[in-house]
């Protein structure tokens, strides 16, 4: 099978790249791109397949910001200096550590957080709910109050009251997504066991 050979001038028009930027490039990248010479006088660089798919991959890498260094060290798989390598790998490692350590501490702190207001949120429940009996309680006790003490209110007033009151109590457990079932007390049929 013959290899295909191209010029510089048709792999600048190729990839849309100066000629200057292919030399630069060959400078830069000897070993990744390893371009062949013509056994002629000028000894003109022959360009391949495989070395269009090359540039293209550079060409990739610049346009996504790389510098010729990173670019370098991204095709290059056997750096002269293999400790620079691993000098920046510790410290992308140190950072990605620190970092790793501030979300753990975050979400520690979050975890804490939730544990408190889960707890304050029951306390709270709880305090919430003996506060509604007690000022039940009081509420009753004042209406009773109410009710013994005045004897010159009628049978109809003191139902009325007592109504009242177990009406705003049915509101404020309602308000409080609490459920009050109250038994209407038949005042007649209490009259006649009195008696």
């Amino acid at each position: 099978m013959n290899q295909k050979y191209y010029t510089t001038g048709e792999i600048s028009e190729k990839l849309d790249v100066t000629k200057d930027t292919l030399y630069y490039w060959e400078k830069e990248f000897p070993d990744y791109l390893n371009i062949k010479r013509a056994d002629n006088k000028r000894k003109e660089r022959l360009w391949t397949d495989k070395n269009i798919e090359q540039l293209k991959v550079i060409i990739k890498l610049k346009n996504q910001g790389l510098t010729i260094k990173e670019i370098k060290d991204r095709l290059n798989p056997n750096p002269k200096d293999p400790f620079e390598k691993v000098a920046v790998s510790k410290e992308e490692v140190k950072m990605l550590n620190k970092e790793i350590q501030e979300l753990k501490e975050v979400v520690k702190r979050l975890i804490e957080e939730e544990a408190t207001t889960r707890n304050r949120l029951e306390f709270f429940e709880k305090d919430r709910d003996k506060l509604l009996v007690r000022a039940l309680k009081k509420a009753l006790k004042e209406e009773e109050l109410k009710l013994t003490s005045s004897k010159d209110l009628g049978q109809k007033e003191k139902i009325g009251i007592i109504k009242k009151t177990v009406n705003s109590f049915k509101k404020l457990f309602k308000k409080e997504k609490l459920e009050i079932k109250v038994k209407p007390v038949n005042m007649k049929a209490k009259k006649q066991n009195k008696n």
